[in-house]
């Protein structure tokens, strides 16, 4: 039998301000969450490459000026709308896991990212410390080790935290808490169905 922590969360998904008891998100969960995510960031940056694609083929493997490229990729629609869409993306994700510790992925799987006290962690707990400064993190220890032993060593340590996060992500003694969880003291609740 599953054991489950409660925590209480005070901004709910509602936005009443109504305290509403959560449990911890299931790994499943996480993890689909996480694919819908992959998946929503390959078909936004699938536009600009088809533009890209698109200008290679124009160019048919030929080797060309700058100021022709410049021009192409003035001209180049698709690549321009590609990269305002990264852009309106990456903005929505951030915004999202700011005001509601949720991605667009957690918003469909109904978790979210909570400190463990109850409270939203915020832009800070949620996007610098739990997103960007782990990825920083890892890649600089990544970069040790490749230094140190080569590109193999980088590859494994890379490797090596994704097994850890995932084998974390089983733990229910642990909440479920990923490395990346307790570098910024949150955890990934369930919210309960929509009434």
């Amino acid at each position: 039998m599953e054991e489950k922590n409660d925590y209480t969360d005070a901004v709910s998904d509602n936005r009443n301000g109504q305290e509403i008891e959560v449990g911890i998100a299931g790994a499943g969960d996480r993890i689909l969450a996480a694919l819908l995510n992959q998946l929503f960031t390959f078909l936004i940056l699938l536009v600009p490459f088809a533009g890209l694609i698109v200008f290679a083929i124009k160019n048919e493997g030929r080797i060309v000026g700058s100021e022709e490229i410049f021009g192409l990729l003035l001209g180049m629609t698709s690549f321009w709308v590609g990269l305002a869409g990264i852009l309106v993306y990456t903005v929505v994700q951030i915004y999202y896991m700011s005001r509601d510790g949720q991605s667009l992925g957690k918003k469909i799987m109904r978790i979210r990212v909570l400190k463990t006290d109850g409270r939203n962690p915020g832009f800070v707990g949620t996007v610098l410390v739990r997103e960007i400064a782990w990825s920083v993190l890892i890649a600089i220890i990544a970069a040790v080790i490749g230094l140190a032993v080569g590109d193999n060593g980088e590859n494994a340590i890379n490797l090596l935290a994704f097994l850890a996060n995932f084998v974390l992500l089983f733990m229910v003694k642990r909440d479920r808490r990923t490395l990346y969880d307790m570098l910024a003291d949150t955890v990934v609740v369930q919210l309960p169905p929509r009434r």
